[in-house]
């Protein structure tokens, strides 16, 4: 008898059952282990009505508790999402009323060699916030800015091959309880880079290790000490031995332009308050940035990050539009003017365009131009998703809202957003669905 066959294809997709995954023309979708179970078990049985109760017993174990049929609901309406499905002319999945639901498009099986797996998978990544060992608790402003900075870092490693969770997930794990294999599931990543620093005068001190989330492999373990002026060249060394470890190849690094302890200390802070989310966080937020600027003149992502701050006080209503367009544009053609190369800046050009200047064909270009330096640039995608909902394109706008879900998963931003390409295109059942 011939095995299993370990992957099932349709239309356009096909997954697989070893590696839990949905790829659409070989890109990895992201899909709750829920919503993956739900597929699996209808692709098992193509024709064949499946059951409510049988999709009930598949799905979760026995000793679960939870609303079974919302969950089930839920699964399907993600599914359907993803897929580009619709319930009332389906291609996929058709329900069947008060009884379950059937797979109705062919699907075919095949083995694939763990080779061509590897040559074809995008690796998932997600960098735990780092604990803050350092004697004094205001340094916490230190590592939770030096977990941005390693996803960053990795992140542009080599999109291709590797993709990277954003910090607004990453950073939902702080001091948490749970096992890596726990966090790895809700993340739908495959390794998970952990760490502390302690932070002295002058000096850092980091310890990471990279575990692989299927078996909870150490892969490695490294301390690293160093003067805080080489802390650049070491985030650069963490991100080379993740690489090695995980054997792709790297794409030619970025320039750090000599920023200076003093400077980057200032970046940090800004960010740090940034992320606080609040109008007067966002105040303080431009002044560190500029600090770090008067240090270092040519600190593009300082700039960029000052443009994004102008566009949330504006969107907090803490600032009128007109006082805010002029210095946001001056700050992200600032950035542009030091490094061309830098996604972020390309982003925050965009909204001025769109936000600002309703200049739709701008905006789009430089949107575009983000994401395709930054693949996994999570706010990109939901920033591009809404100005595809404004122009009315909201077919576009749910891939790339997906695609900001998928390298953000966690996002209360992102969560908030997921029902607009439906409300905007007055499908108003699926839109309640996703809310």
């Amino acid at each position: 008898m011939s095995p299993a066959p370990k992957i099932l294809c349709f239309g356009a997709f096909e997954a697989d059952l070893d590696s839990g995954e949905l790829r659409k023309q070989g890109m990895r979708v992201r899909l709750p282990h829920q919503a993956f179970r739900f597929l699996t078990t209808l692709l098992e049985r193509p024709g064949d009505l499946v059951t409510r109760d049988e999709l009930r017993s598949a799905v979760w174990a026995s000793d679960t508790f939870v609303d079974f049929d919302h969950g089930l609901n839920k699964a399907v309406n993600k599914l359907r999402q993803v897929m580009n499905d619709s319930a009332h002319s389906p291609r996929f999945i058709e329900t069947v009323a008060k009884r379950g639901y059937r797979f109705i498009a062919p699907v075919t099986g095949r083995e694939q060699s763990a080779a061509k797996v590897s040559a074809v998978r995008r690796i998932r990544l997600a960098v735990l916030p780092f604990e803050n060992l350092s004697p004094d608790p205001s340094q916490e402003f230190f590592s939770d800015g030096l977990t941005d900075e390693m996803i960053t870092e990795l992140g542009r490693l080599n999109p291709g091959r590797l993709g990277v969770i954003a910090r607004t997930s990453a950073m939902r794990y702080k001091r948490t309880a749970k096992r890596v294999d726990e966090i790895g599931r809700e993340l739908g990543v495959d390794y998970i880079l952990e760490g502390s620093v302690r932070r002295a005068e002058n000096r850092i001190r980091i310890t990471s290790q990279l575990i692989q989330v299927k078996d909870q492999t150490h892969l490695w373990a490294e301390s690293y000490n160093r003067e805080l002026a080489d802390v650049f060249h070491l985030q650069a060394e963490v991100a080379h031995r993740v690489a090695s470890s995980l054997a792709f190849e790297l794409l030619p690094g970025r320039v750090t332009n000599g920023v200076s302890p003093q400077a980057y200390d200032a970046y940090l802070k800004g960010l740090y308050s940034w992320n606080q989310g609040t109008d007067t966080a966002a105040w303080n937020a431009i002044e560190l940035f500029r600090q770090a600027i008067a240090l270092h003149p040519r600190y593009a992502l300082a700039y960029s990050a000052i443009a994004d701050c102008y566009g949330r006080l504006v969107w907090f209503g803490a600032l009128r539009p007109d006082e805010a367009c002029a210095k946001a544009r001056e700050a992200a053609l600032s950035a542009l003017e030091i490094d061309q190369e830098l996604g972020e800046a390309h982003c925050s050009l965009a909204l001025v365009h769109f936000w600002f200047d309703w200049n739709w064909s701008a905006a789009e270009h430089e949107f575009r131009r983000a994401i395709s330096l930054k693949p996994n640039y999570a706010a990109a995608h939901n920033w591009y998703a809404a100005y595809l909902n404004v122009i009315g394109r909201h077919a576009e706008a749910r891939a790339e809202q997906a695609r900001a879900e998928e390298w953000d998963p966690l996002s209360v931003s992102n969560a908030m957003t997921r029902a607009d390409p439906y409300y905007f295109s007055r499908q108003y059942a699926s839109a309640i669905q996703e809310l």
